[in-house]
């Protein structure tokens, strides 16, 4: 089943063979995620946004446009989750590594977005409050340039823990196990 936007649903019965006789292929299922990874890395990378189009009566019809940064991520996140049984000591080390950087990234961000906030007058402060910028001290703010570098960072960091997982697929053979996959 596809979506309206390019999504592709995969049917259980391609994973367990559809009466066909074959099992379970996890190397199958892994490669299918990371297939959409590829596919939602390709795009370009731009923040979410709302479109408004007005139908044939005048009526507004909002329709927000995805973060594409974000898909990726979570499609990302996703072949980790498939692949966590498949684990070894050097992909365990490696995306830890990776993710203790962006909660330090976060951390410093977040740092500078309070600085920023505590460091401006009172009309900046005032005019962003009128535009709806808060400050929180837990979550940067998306109308503040911060979360938009926080999120271009993690990005490539998530980038990187694909790359971690892709070697872990080639130590663990699944390039050669799966003829349909070679």
């Amino acid at each position: 089943m596809e979506g309206d936007d390019g999504t592709r649903i995969m049917d259980v019965e391609e994973f367990s063979g559809g009466g066909s006789g074959k099992e379970f292929s996890h190397q199958g299922l892994v490669m299918s995620c990371l297939g959409r990874c590829a596919f939602n890395g390709s795009k370009e990378m731009k923040p979410g946004y709302w479109n408004e189009k007005l139908d044939k009566f005048g009526n507004v019809i909002k329709t927000y446009i995805d973060d594409t940064r974000l898909t990726f991520i979570e499609s990302v996140e996703q072949v980790e989750i498939m692949m966590i049984c498949d684990f070894d000591d050097e992909a365990t080390a490696e995306i830890e590594k990776l993710k203790k950087s962006i909660i330090e990234k976060e951390t410093e961000y977040l740092k500078l977005e309070a600085d920023d906030w505590n460091n401006c007058t009172k009309t900046i402060r005032d005019l962003r409050q009128g535009n709806g910028i808060f400050y929180n001290k837990n979550f940067l703010n998306k109308k503040l340039p911060y979360h938009n570098k926080f999120v271009m960072f993690q990005v490539r960091v998530w980038k990187d823990i694909l790359r971690a997982l892709i070697k872990l697929t080639q130590r663990k053979g699944f390039y050669e196990t799966e003829s349909g996959w070679n």
